[in-house]
């Protein structure tokens, strides 16, 4: 079975919520009707079309939606780092400066979590960039 015939047939008031904005890093892929791609990676809906890459597409005009399941490479191996500094520098929070003597223990502490990750991170991402694009038809 080929990507395509496994597509969601989604309705176009649907199509908000069926696409997921809380994943960082992925890309968006509008194929028209007439087989122009338009690609990006922050995607809006209207009742009237969607906004992609700065162009504003005809709600009539869009067949499909595809969404590239995986961010870049170098996001993923950032992730052990993210998780450990994230919340020091997060903007919800009041932002206070750490002394030397806090940032080092954390910095080494982030760098080891690196190192002990990639082994891990590196096939489960190569794994996932050989999965196929979800596919989104779009109903008439």
């Amino acid at each position: 079975m080929s990507h395509v015939d496994a597509a969601d047939l989604v309705r176009w008031s649907e199509l908000p919520r069926k696409i997921s904005h809380t994943k960082f890093g992925r890309q968006y892929k509008i194929v028209t009707k007439t087989g122009t791609t338009y690609v990006d990676n922050d995607i809006r809906f209207d009742d009237a079309g969607v906004y992609l890459n700065g162009v504003w597409i005809p709600r009539k005009q869009v067949a499909e939606v595809r969404i590239n399941r995986h961010g870049p490479l170098s996001d993923a191996l950032r992730a052990p780092t993210d998780a450990i500094l994230g919340p020091m520098f997060r903007s919800d929070v009041p932002a206070s400066v750490p002394d030397g003597f806090t940032i080092l223990p954390l910095v080494i502490l982030t760098l080891g979590a690196t190192v002990v990750a990639t082994p891990v991170i590196l096939p489960i991402e190569g794994f996932k960039r050989l999965l196929p694009d979800k596919v989104i038809k779009v109903a008439p």
